[in-house]
């Protein structure tokens, strides 16, 4: 009990900086703890004392691993619940109140506790300390570290619920203990969950928080404990020693003979690895192939390729005096100390000479990690192939029918899963945060996995084979102002067609690595034959060699502009080519959706004859594509030098967007391409000129979102409450035509005969009715429906300051506009027409999308919760970029006076059902608060009538939102009128944007009080009260939903303050005392005035 306790409200154990001895509590102390009279401890810990607390769930195995670890180190070991018994035992008068509380079902103070511990520390004599399954909460953790000392590292043991479960009914079988039952089991894993999860997290977040996993076998387990005891230099028992323990505490077994490593002698390595050596670990799941991916890295690259089992296999065959000892062990079924295996590592490097080492199978488990990069060197990187279970099980299955291994069984191997997971998964964890851990995808045929490895090894600048290729040197240079441009898209998005279209009409110089490489070859040259023999061998051609060809073909050509088509393939690729030759000026990527190219290869296949024009093959070639050229895509976008251009269209469109980029990088157009002729469309028009500029302070807003996504009621939204000009490209273009202007006109000719309008009308447009509103915020609806649009309005008119997509499933906005369609009259509220509309969004509207969330300017909103709930997040978003908000006429009044300097306002967050009224109901009984509720402020001015709550209640009763102004105003005026300093705003701010506002206009949160709560056991309590309250939404279905209101607009709140350390989270499922306790904790940290 004394472990679950809350602290004593004493100034001794607060986290206040003004820390007074026990003895000085005097009549601060609340009723319960002014009923003890805690002696003062006399004397003090020595310096370089450490502590270590224990924590694990029940069942963890915890307790054994102290054992194991008081054999061997000289730690005193110490249970809170072990000395608040032995003192109720003792019948001491602070053992017969303890008693006496204890019967009543009431919680020990803390402070009891921790002047027992403090008690036990100081008399043990001792300097290194374990505390065993404390502390239970995080304001214990708070008010050990405030009144005793900080702690120096946490034990976390690690284990999933169902082996501790099982344990423990395995132990109920025979241990007669009445809480060893299922039922009983859980509810302890709950509360373990509820209170010590959040130590684990503080902990953690310091750095000093060690989680062990604790499935494997205790010995195991105990090996990476001695891991993180090491690093601490916890002190070991010297040979004969007994362990110090305080006096009430049984005397340690006698130490145990030495561990088998005593007995190497390991030698010592000579010599040392180069400077520039590199380690690349290789990680990956039994049935993963990391094995045939080791193998062909060996053939392409000048590694040394080790596997620890395979060099301790080695020494054991070899009978050295090492190998003998290590035999003995195996044959005992015991562990090799992971010393010798560091040897054997370490003398197998430095014995290859090599410099590029890649190690098989190892780490095991994050300490093996540890101590080779503290004894060797650190990683460099690791790979780690990336294979799903099932995949893995089926290949070890289909090995087994043939290779007679006797652990190619499916329970083996599932056995072996499971060691990998539990083993190797944090390792993977430990590098992927330092960033050193690439996740490659082992699912793909081994040669399309080997492609990705290659990037990787390329990335590290792993040392290639020479591969005896003396290219010949390439003459001449490429011209000053020669610009490349890569042409990049799936089989079947039309690329070669869109080249054949740029050369008619400019001066490019288009070039193949695929062509030349295949003309090398047929050219019989001494390259062409060496190439061949490789192709004929299955082997790559060094790209050493496309990338000479390259060069030549470029210079030879005399051209400065060039189209290099479907390169480069791999972004390593790329990167060697601008290292080489010339940095690419942009990249053409075609996009296009898998299933209109398979449709037009599939159509192609009817004649062409090609034996990869069919369905399997096409499919196998897009899925290359995709893992090889998708990178390539990103890096570029990144560079903001790649134009996704949708291929969708008919060839002429398409093409009218790839003139767009190309002009807009100057290439050259041909002589006859410029003579004059018969003008294009977008010649007729004289566009007028648009006199006047936009304001210094102009700011657009993009708007995009499916059909039926809501994206037209949220600017509906938008323009009631916020000063901007709300523009629709289609909207002004039909005006236009409407007008019968001349412009007008010639639009209607061109639409009447299916043409597009030139997009420089569209601009023209826009940038008119801009000007001309006189406006400076300007909300574009369904505006640019292609990147390429995105990009001329910005170079024309000005940058996109956001964009709102409105995010919403296709199968959601289906629904929304059949279910319009039932009386909209619309003919294309159709399903057909419907889906047809959602695969232009995509393919024209998506890549948008990308290139403003690569910018940071994208805010991706879900449209799926109802409009009023979707428009909070909007507004959030708009106040972030300062969006005009509309005067609301609201004459406010002044607010006279103003609050005194120590004033300290704390916010009150929790879901329904969490307790907080509760909870606040206890503050006002025992602190001098002064409690505010903004909703019962508002209702209290309209029930008023005065002329603010006419107002209030007018818009109330059109359903709009009262302006967030008039709630400041009430909270001021009552926080200053109250005459108090110290303010509970309860249920408040429900937004981020609340919360910012009131920190500008009347002070900032000295900290918030956020009540946690499961979902299920607040939905519980809520059901509960419903059977007597007779609220209409005390039901599941308006739970649920205030549940997500909560969760959508108030956790980014807790977010926000928890980043700031002044949000206190507080689990609200203990009983409403417990809950108390906790909250006293925080308030007295505070100096929150008592009554």
């Amino acid at each position: 009990m004394g472990c679950g306790a809350s602290k004593a409200d004493s100034p001794s154990n607060s986290p206040s900086k003004s820390a007074q001895p026990a003895e000085d509590m005097g009549n601060k102390q609340s009723k319960k703890s002014e009923e003890f009279a805690l002696p003062p401890v006399p004397g003090s810990l020595p310096e370089g004392t450490q502590i270590v607390f224990v924590l694990g769930g029940p069942g963890s195995g915890k307790g054994t691993q102290c054992d194991k670890i008081k054999q061997d180190y000289e730690v005193v070991h110490l249970s809170a619940g072990d000395l608040l018994r032995a003192e109720v035992a003792s019948g001491s008068e602070v053992g017969k109140k303890c008693e006496a509380l204890m019967k009543e079902g009431k919680l020990v103070p803390v402070a009891v506790t921790l002047n027992l511990l403090k008690k036990a520390m100081i008399e043990s004599g001792g300097s290194f300390f374990l505390i065993d399954g404390f502390p239970r909460a995080l304001d214990q953790a708070a008010q050990f570290e405030s009144a005793i000392m900080p702690a120096k590292a946490v034990l976390f043991f690690d284990c999933p619920e169902e082996e501790m479960e099982k344990r423990l009914l395995k132990r109920g079988e025979t241990s007669g203990r009445s809480d060893d039952n299922a039922e009983t089991i859980r509810k302890r894993f709950k509360t373990f969950v509820d209170q010590s999860l959040p130590v684990k997290e503080q902990y953690l977040g310091q750095g000093t928080c060690h989680v062990v996993s604790a499935v494997a076998s205790p010995d195991e387990v105990y090996e990476s404990v001695k891991v993180m005891l090491e690093s601490l230099n916890a002190p070991k028992k010297s040979c004969g020693s007994k362990a110090t323990v305080p006096e009430e505490a049984p005397a340690a077994p006698a130490p145990p003979p030495p561990e088998p490593e005593q007995d190497f002698a390991l030698p010592e390595v000579p010599g040392s690895l180069p400077d520039d050596a590199q380690v690349v670990f290789v990680l990956g799941g039994p049935g993963s192939g990391k094995g045939t991916q080791c193998e062909q890295i060996k053939e392409e690259y000048e590694v040394v390729h080790l596997s620890a089992g395979d060099l301790l296999r080695a020494e054991v065959k070899s009978g050295s005096e090492v190998g003998q000892k290590c035999e003995a062990l195996m044959k005992e079924g015991k562990l090799v100390p992971f010393a010798v295996t560091l040897n054997l590592l370490k003398k197998a490097m430095i014995e290859s000479g090599g410099s590029f080492f890649l190690i098989d199978g190892f780490p095991r488990a994050l300490d093996q990690a540890a101590q080779f990069e503290s004894a060797i060197i650190p990683a460099k990187a690791v790979l780690f192939f990336d294979c799903p279970e099932e995949e893995m099980e089926k290949r070890l299955l289909k090995r087994g029918e043939t290779s007679g291994r006797s652990d190619d069984n499916a329970e083996t191997i599932r056995k072996r899963f499971r060691t990998f997971v539990e083993q190797s998964l944090p390792v993977k964890e430990h590098y992927l945060a330092q960033g050193k851990c690439h996740v490659i995808s082992a699912v793909p045929p081994p040669k399309e996995v080997y492609e990705v490895v290659k990037a990787v090894l390329e990335g590290i600048s792993a040392p290639k084979k020479s591969e005896d290729f003396a290219l010949p040197e390439v003459p001449g240079s490429l011209p000053d102002d020669a610009q490349v441009v890569f042409v990049l898209g799936g089989p079947g998005s039309g690329k070669g067609t869109q080249c054949d279209k740029i050369k008619e009409e400019y001066e490019v110089v288009h070039l193949s690595a695929g062509d030349l490489l295949r003309a090398e070859v047929k050219s019989g040259s001494e390259v062409g034959q060496k190439c061949e023999f490789l192709m004929r061998e299955g082997k790559l051609v060094p790209f050493a060699v496309t990338l000479n060809l390259l060069k030549k073909a470029m210079i030879e050509s005399g051209g400065s502009f060039f189209l290099i088509d479907g390169f480069p393939r791999a972004l390593d690729q790329a990167a060697q080519f601008e290292s080489a030759i010339i940095p690419a000026k942009a990249v053409l990527f075609f996009d296009c959706p898998e299933e209109e190219m398979e449709k037009r290869l599939l159509k192609r296949g009817e004649t062409s004859g090609r034996s990869d024009d069919n369905a399997e093959t096409i499919r196998k070639r897009f899925r290359t594509f995709l893992e090889q050229s998708l990178p390539v895509k990103d890096h570029y976008l990144a560079q903001e030098k790649c134009h996704v251009i949708s291929a969708v269209a008919t060839p002429d469109e398409v093409y009218d967007n790839v003139k767009v980029v190309l002009e807009g990088i100057n290439a050259p157009k041909k002589a006859s391409a410029s003579a004059p002729g018969p003008a294009p469309a977008s010649d007729d028009f004289a566009l007028p000129p648009v006199n006047g500029s936009l304001p210094d302070d102009a700011q657009v807003v993009f708007v995009l979102g499916g059909p039926g996504s809501g994206k037209g009621t949220q600017c509906e939204q938008i323009k009631e409450e916020y000063e901007v000009v709300h523009l629709s490209a289609g909207d002004l273009l039909r005006a236009e035509v409407k007008s019968g202007s001349e412009i007008g006109q010639k639009c209607e000719a061109l639409m009447k005969e299916g043409k597009l309008v030139p997009f420089a009308v569209t601009l023209n447009l826009l940038k008119k009715a801009m000007i001309e509103s006189g406006g400076s915020f300007f909300l574009i609806d369904g505006f640019p429906r292609a990147l390429d649009q995105g990009a001329q309005f910005e170079s024309a008119i000005m940058p996109a300051k956001a964009v709102l997509f409105f995010d919403c499933p296709e199968e959601e906005m289906e629904k929304r506009l059949l279910k319009r369609g039932e009386t909209s009259g619309r003919s294309d509220d159709n399903a057909e027409t419907i889906r047809k509309r959602f695969r232009t969004f995509v393919e024209q509207s998506l890549p948008v999308k990308e290139h403003y969330l690569a910018q940071g300017k994208c805010h991706v909103i879900s449209a799926v919760p109802p409009p009023k709930e979707v428009y909070e997040v909007v507004k959030a978003l708009l106040d972030s970029i300062e969006a005009p908000r509309k005067s609301d006429d609201f004459a406010l009044p002044e607010v006279p006076g103003s609050l005194p300097d120590d004033a300290q306002v704390v916010f009150v967050l929790g879901g329904p059902g969490s307790g907080k009224g509760t909870q606040c109901d206890k503050i006002k009984e025992e602190y001098e608060v002064v409690h505010l509720s903004a909703g019962d402020l508002l209702r209290a001015e309209v029930k008023s009538g005065s002329a603010v709550g006419q107002k209030c209640e007018f818009l109330m009763r059109e359903g709009k939102l009262v302006p967030f102004a008039v709630t400041l105003n009430l909270l001021k005026k009552a926080m200053i009128e109250s005459g108090g300093s110290f303010f509970l705003i309860d249920g408040f701010p429900r937004a981020l944007d609340q919360a910012a506002q009131f920190e500008s206009a009347i002070m900032p949160a000295k900290a918030v009080l956020f009540f946690d709560c499961p979902e299920e056991e607040m939905e519980k309590r809520l059901l509960k009260r419903g059977e007597t309250s007779g609220r209409s939404d005390d039901n599941a279905e308006t739970i649920r939903k205030r549940f997500r209101t909560f969760l959508e607009q108030s956790l980014p709140v807790k977010d926000h303050y928890l980043a700031q350390e002044k949000c206190h989270v507080i689990s609200a499922v203990a009983t409403p005392d417990e809950v108390y306790d906790n909250v006293k904790v925080v308030l007295d940290s505070l100096a929150a005035p008592k009554k």
